[in-house]
């Protein structure tokens, strides 16, 4: 199992990519803190100080697929709470530039501890059959909602505050 030590006891800011082309989405799995086995969400991960969040989420996809990524507009604003572990996460829509798809990895954690497991692009009708996390984004995306317009806000409380 993962030591996620790193990412309690404190309030983490992520920033996410939604990179959609035709019927599929962009996603990598890996561990997560709250989960036992590994879930697919959308590639990105944590703004460093300083560091402007869609710049962080250029970085991150990146390192995570080997694809260089433009983002376009925030679509959601996610507060993810289970303690000890809190997130606001930054769902940005994203439009693939270049590179190869590629499992990358994640530079916080040593190479026999990594915690992305696969990346691909998972087709829309698809989605009811993995474990995708957050879990708002299931509906999001299963109503065609994923990439539409404005700003959504959804929280996530898991367990006593």
């Amino acid at each position: 199992m993962s030591d996620f030590s790193q990412y309690s006891g404190r309030i983490r800011v992520r920033a996410s990519a939604l990179i959609v082309q035709e019927t599929s989405i962009l996603l990598v799995q890996q561990f997560v803190p709250v989960k036992s086995e590994p879930v697919w969400l959308p590639p990105g991960g944590g703004v460093e100080t300083g560091e402007e969040a869609e710049k962080a989420l250029i970085r991150e996809v990146m390192e995570e697929t080997g694809c260089k990524v433009q983002p376009v507009s925030l679509r959601y604003v996610h507060e993810f709470i289970s303690p000890p572990f809190h997130a606001v996460e930054l769902y940005f829509i994203a439009l693939k530039k270049e590179g190869v798809l590629k499992t990358g990895t994640d530079p916080e954690h040593p190479e026999d501890n990594q915690l992305i497991k696969n990346v691909a692009w998972i087709q829309f009708d698809s989605i009811p059959d993995i474990d995708l996390f957050p879990e708002f984004l299931r509906n999001e995306a299963m109503t065609g909602n994923l990439t539409g317009k404005g700003i959504h806000h959804f929280r996530s409380v898991q367990g006593p505050m």
